[in-house]
């Protein structure tokens, strides 16, 4: 389950200015686009007047203008009016052009969406796609490959996002079932809601386990702790403060519970823990 920034469903004329005013104010943003049509921008023709834009938004959207006329004449049967003022076109080709070349990595094309939520994604096929805290991602940036906790490129930066939507999604769905059994008043609880949030942590807590036995006490991704490590703990001892008796129970999730143990005994682990 890949992560993004932001996730702009439709390829069509808005977002795609939206994604490229973003590509160029925010360049380490990753934006992902998506469209159920085989090219951006369908098969439309776009025109505008020069007054319609600033000159700063005349600048950035230059890229897209195919056509322009310094004046122009509009004609009717028995009338006709000539304009002193510029006009500008921009093309479906052309629109389809400057979007492949800026996100051609990040662009899904006869692709359908089957559900949108405030922080997911889900495609006609069952992929998901789960956007991200755009902060810390701004930090590893500014640290370079050498410090930063995520790989800032290629397939272990994709393998990574796809373990960190676990460990999140595992937090997440551990506060959903806390709240519903633990915090609702007497009589307002919804059972079913509860057992399923809870299954749903426990499903991702179980991946996690699952991927950390494999690696043995070697870190979930590559040679040295990165996110994916820090995001799995804080989810496993979250789920052990919070529901220790259901969801994480003694022996429940063994690798974890290791992990866990190596990483408290490091300082920054130890210096920051709940203390209730």
């Amino acid at each position: 389950m890949p992560r993004y920034d932001l996730i702009l469903v439709g390829a069509g004329l808005a977002n795609g200015l939206i994604a490229l005013r973003l590509r160029q104010q925010r360049p380490s943003m990753r934006i992902l686009l998506i469209d159920a049509e085989r090219e951006p921008g369908a098969n439309h023709t776009w025109s505008f007047h020069a007054e319609d834009l600033t000159e700063t938004q005349h600048r950035w959207i230059a890229p897209l203008v195919v056509h322009h006329w310094p004046e122009y004449e509009v004609r009717f049967p028995q009338r006709s009016r000539s304009l002193n003022s510029g006009y500008f076109c921009v093309t479906a080709e052309r629109f389809a052009q400057v979007i492949r070349d800026r996100f051609a990595p990040d662009l899904l094309l006869n692709t359908r969406v089957a559900g949108i939520a405030s922080r997911a994604v889900t495609l006609d096929d069952g992929r998901v796609l789960i956007d991200s805290n755009a902060i810390l991602d701004h930090f590893d940036q500014q640290a370079g490959a050498e410090r930063a906790l995520l790989p800032l490129s290629g397939p272990q930066r994709s393998e990574a996002m796809n373990l960190l939507a676990f460990a999140v999604g595992a937090c997440e769905k551990t506060v959903a079932a806390y709240y519903e059994r633990d915090r609702r008043p007497e009589g307002l609880v919804w059972d079913d809601w509860y057992r399923h949030c809870e299954d749903q942590a426990r499903g991702a807590l179980a991946l996690l386990d699952a991927h950390q036995a494999e690696r043995g006490e070697r870190p979930l991704l590559g040679e040295r702790m990165s996110q994916v490590d820090i995001s799995a703990v804080v989810a496993y001892d979250f789920a052990r403060i919070t529901l220790p008796d259901t969801l994480a129970p003694d022996g429940t999730f063994p690798h974890l519970a290791s992990a866990s143990q190596r990483a408290n005994a490091l300082p920054a682990f130890a210096q920051t823990q709940w203390k209730g």
